[in-house]
């Protein structure tokens, strides 16, 4: 099922309208692929929209409540300002999403969202409703990657003004955040921030993959983290702030991986007047660089607190420095095989067997010593005249033997 250039399956309530929106159930066995926009202007008389991304959405623009959604499907794939969208635009509040997959890749910008306000042409609608939640399961992995001029590719239950943010609640086997990819439950007004909640085996952000719940004015959601077997960090953030206002910072709490590895990375919990809020981390091993932070601080209020259960290991005192000085091997090689003089050849070290009779003749593998040979490569024995005429010009021989060994 394509899904492309600005088309769209919705079933949204319109700005004048009092009655909830209809709801959107769609089963495919294989493949649903959303991508791209439409040029231009949309305007059915109560709607005027530039650029529609391709859709799926029963968002309400009114004041009645929108419908849900729910999508079954192997791979889903949203791509290139696509959205996928449960949100509200207007007074109602926004239907819930559930998606069941195999695999879920969101690129290039490409959104779920059931957010209080939304993107729409690459435009900000604002709404006064509450936020919906979304369920996300995906038997194998969701890989969030990249963004476009507007937003990054992202997993979103924002709020923009006093609606509440809904929650998110995300399981996988495997969930990739990497370049700029993002699952988020903000508040940008005076609603608070939804929850998240994520369920996986593994759990990597890397290269500015983010998972925040901040809040401008209100109280700051909170983090849950259930990671199996790895949570690994690498120049990426786990945040949950609050960065204005009495609001306390939410709570970021990660259960039982094997292994959490901080690298250039940052988890944090803050706060401007309220409490910071609390950081709980349980895993059998932790790394952490010196240039990562783990801070639950409030510039004006009280600190949060950090609780850390397990060996913490900095990474920086267990690495070897290796020496920046190249070794001079020259004088560990043996001496190539090569030409010798004469001089050499009387002089060299010897280890000589002398064969007894009846004892077994030399086998055609030993190596023996060549015949002399004469070179005039070089000058080893110098000649002297034996009479008062100059010698002649030209290359003086020497005698050399050239050996038995191996290059």
């Amino acid at each position: 099922m394509d899904v492309f250039n600005g088309s769209g399956i919705t079933a949204g309530v319109l700005r004048q309208a009092t009655g909830s929106g209809g709801s959107i159930q769609i089963n495919v066995t294989d493949t649903i692929q959303l991508s791209g926009f439409r040029p231009g202007f949309i305007n059915d008389g109560s709607l005027l929209v530039e650029n529609f991304q391709s859709a799926i959405t029963p968002a309400t623009v009114g004041k009645g409540f929108g419908g849900s959604l729910e999508i079954s499907t192997k791979n889903l794939i949203v791509s290139d300002y696509a959205t996928i969208a449960a949100a509200t635009v207007g007074i109602g509040a926004a239907g819930n999403m559930n998606i069941v997959v195999d695999n879920l890749y969101l690129k290039d910008g490409g959104i779920l969202t059931n957010s209080s306000g939304a993107i729409v042409g690459g435009e900000l609608w604002l709404a006064t409703g509450d936020g919906g939640h979304i369920t996300v399961t995906a038997k194998e992995n969701i890989v969030i990657s990249g963004r476009n001029p507007f937003n990054p590719s992202s997993i979103t239950s924002n709020t923009f003004l006093s609606g509440q943010g809904g929650n998110l609640d995300i399981q996988a086997n495997r969930l990739i955040l990497t370049d700029g990819g993002t699952i988020a439950a903000n508040s940008l007004g005076i609603g608070n921030a939804g929850n998240i909640h994520i369920y996986a085996n593994q759990l990597s952000l890397t290269n500015g993959g983010e998972i925040t719940s901040a809040a401008a004015q209100a109280i700051g959601g909170s983090i849950t983290v259930f990671a199996m077997d790895l949570l690994y960090l690498r120049d990426a953030q786990l945040t949950t702030s609050v960065h204005g206002g009495k609001g306390n910072g939410g709570n970021i709490t990660i259960e039982n991986p094997s292994l959490v590895v901080l690298d250039q990375s940052q988890i944090i919990a803050q706060a401007e007047e309220g409490q910071g809020g609390n950081i709980r981390l349980v895993a059998n091993n932790f790394l952490k660089t010196p240039d990562s932070l783990i801070s639950a601080s409030s510039r004006l209020g009280l600190d949060g607190e950090i609780v850390i259960n397990s060996p913490d290991k900095t990474v920086s005192s267990s690495l070897l420095i290796l020496p920046t000085a190249f070794t001079d091997v020259s004088g560990l090689l043996p001496r190539p095989c090569e030409a010798i003089t004469l001089a050499e050849y009387l002089k060299r070290s010897s280890f000589k067997v002398n064969r007894l009779a009846g004892s077994s003749l030399l086998s055609p593998f030993d190596l023996k010593p060549s015949h002399p040979i004469v070179s005039t490569l070089n000058t080893f024995i110098s000649v002297q005249p034996t009479s008062s005429k100059p010698p002649k010009t030209g290359s003086t021989q020497s005698l050399a033997l050239l050996t038995g060994c191996h290059q």
